[in-house]
């Protein structure tokens, strides 16, 4: 939380907000060491989804170490597979330690990311505790709502980007176009 605080001035439910972009898009390994859709089927669609993911009980999380490739030389991390609860080979998505730090705390037991702990619905080859929740988690779990969720995350993620924009970038060189 320190960067985001130091780098664009934004507090945990600001950041909380911003993070819920991580159901666009997806990491390559050649530039994350990780590799992997975010959210599966929904890369380009601006989405609650994100929160919807992290806190539902119809996903099922597990810890995998990302081995170096060709294309990706970065040293080995972790990060999780998402994959549905009722079909467990059906994966629905890809998130980092970043992502759980948010809403757990994962009690890290070594450099590389391994968590100490599980989050709810998470699995392990030996039974970990459950991780505790931080009070981001109630943050999240609003934005998770059905109908209301999406509309009170778009809102506060707008705003964010907005903030984050205006702290990075140069109005100076900024020009109208009329």
């Amino acid at each position: 939380m320190t960067y985001y605080a130091d780098e664009f001035g934004f507090d945990m439910p600001e950041v909380v907000a911003l993070n819920g972009v991580h159901a666009l898009g997806a990491a390559k390994a050649n530039q994350t060491g990780h590799d992997g859709n975010f959210t599966e089927g929904a890369e380009t669609k601006i989405n609650n989804k994100y929160y919807k993911m992290m806190l539902d009980n119809s996903t099922v999380w597990e810890q995998v170490l990302s081995e170096p490739t060709e294309d990706n030389p970065n040293k080995p991390e972790w990060h999780w597979d998402g994959y549905s609860a009722e079909d467990g080979s059906q994966k629905i998505g890809m998130k980092l330690d970043t992502d759980f730090e948010l809403f757990y705390d994962l009690q890290l037991v070594s450099e590389d990311g391994l968590a100490g702990c599980r989050p709810p619905n998470g699995i392990a080859e030996e039974e970990l505790p459950l991780c505790p929740k931080y009070p981001t988690y109630e943050i999240a779990r609003r934005y998770a709502q059905v109908g209301e969720g999406r509309a009170w995350w778009a809102r506060d993620f707008a705003f964010v980007l907005d903030k984050m924009l205006l702290n990075k970038v140069d109005l100076s060189l900024l020009r109208d176009l009329n």
